[in-house]
């Protein structure tokens, strides 16, 4: 009986580390996208209007996208312009 047990406990040992290693090995070569977010822009009142102020703006938008695409949110890069309209460009896994 004793044995059995230790096979048992083996094989789902053996099926759990199998199991982690897909998902590791998977997670870790999955190809990264990248997509720009457009800023809307416009003067208001001697004043430039943005619809992305800032880089917590920037993140939201970028996280919402990845999720809507089932993709896992990564890194972004926010460049904001003086003149103009800023840069927001997404990256998920």
């Amino acid at each position: 009986m004793e044995k059995k047990r230790n096979h048992r406990t083996f094989f789902i040992l053996l099926l759990l580390a199998i199991t982690l290693f897909l998902l590791l090995f998977n997670f870790a070569f999955k190809k990264e996208i990248s997509f720009d977010i457009q800023d809307k822009c416009g003067v208001f009142v001697n004043l430039i209007s943005h619809t992305i102020v800032d880089e917590d703006a920037c993140a939201s938008r970028c996280r919402g996208q990845c999720v809507s695409q089932d993709n896992k949110f990564s890194k972004i890069i926010f460049e904001e312009a003086e003149k103009g309209c800023n840069e927001c460009t997404c990256f998920c896994k």
